[in-house]
């Protein structure tokens, strides 16, 4: 019925498919916390179990996941997140004692209003949000230095030197794929954001966004991940989820940075701050 089409729905996104595959319904003995345990096609950069135990890609996040995060939290979070409409205000006053690794993307996109509450129209809003992102790079970055504006070019340089200083001791960041979706994701947002553009600064608030989201593709600690392997329409897919989160983000803090700062852009609030202010509702605790 509805409600295994929706635990359906819930665990394919959850374990980093996006799209539902089609299958019988299961039966209940096959779901766990609301969420269906099935096989998911193994991440890249991993090698694959020669178990006959069928585990799925969730069980598999779930036991990597902190001892801290108990039961009864994770238990709260999937009772919110398997409805076919989402309690908004619910999930955030839940999310307050924390939001295990494995649900971090579905939670941080339905809280910034990325992703509707109506759980139905995920896939739609996700195919429609992505398509629109690989449009803007159609137009804003896909285009030769000559169609670019003087304006345009100084960001664009400006962002390729901040880039590499993006967290030096976090390898991930250093890593050649990663290094090209930061200038893509900040240099659109600037192209399409002229009134704030590009400050020094924003790349490190991009950064949570990448990581929580390639999450979603590559279980385990991200020192262990292999983003330069990932295949060049997936990762783009990512950047697109952290392209419209990071412009939700942003929209709502843009007054507590000053654009004409000379070289720098002067947060009046920590960063963690900036998004407890954000995923609480707009307000500040």
């Amino acid at each position: 019925g509805a409600m295994w089409e929706n635990a359906r729905r819930f665990a394919a996104y959850v374990s980093g498919e996006d799209s539902v595959v089609e299958s019988p319904s299961p039966s209940p003995s096959k779901l766990e916390n609301g969420a269906e345990a099935r096989d998911q096609p193994h991440p890249a950069g991993t090698s694959t179990s020669t178990s006959t135990t069928s585990t799925t890609s969730y069980d598999k996040r779930k036991a990597l996941m902190p001892r801290e995060w108990s039961e009864s939290q994770r238990d709260k979070l999937l009772k919110i997140l398997n409805k076919s409409v989402v309690d908004i205000e619910q999930l955030q006053q839940v999310s307050w004692g924390g939001i295990p690794q494995d649900l971090r993307p579905i939670c941080w996109q339905l809280m910034l209003g990325y992703l509707p509450r109506e759980t139905s129209s995920w896939q739609d809003v996700v195919n429609c949000k992505r398509k629109a992102y690989r449009d803007l790079l159609k137009t804003h970055y896909e285009v030769s230095n000559s169609r670019k504006s003087e304006e345009e070019l100084g960001t664009l340089r400006q962002i390729a030197i901040d880039a590499p200083r993006t967290e030096p001791t976090v390898k991930l960041f250093g890593k050649s794929a990663l290094q090209r979706s930061l200038i893509r994701i900040l240099y659109i947002r600037a192209c399409t954001h002229p009134s704030s553009g590009y400050v020094q600064g924003l790349n490190d608030v991009l950064t949570p966004f990448l990581h929580v989201f390639l999450s979603r593709v590559f279980p385990g600690d991200m020192g262990t991940w292999d983003v330069d392997s990932i295949h060049d329409d997936k990762l783009i897919d990512i950047e697109g989820d952290c392209y419209w989160c990071f412009c939700k983000l942003m929209d709502r803090v843009e007054d507590m940075y000053t654009r004409e700062q000379p070289g720098t852009s002067l947060f009046s609030v920590p960063l963690g701050q900036t998004f407890v202010f954000c995923f609480s509702g707009g307000e500040f605790h």
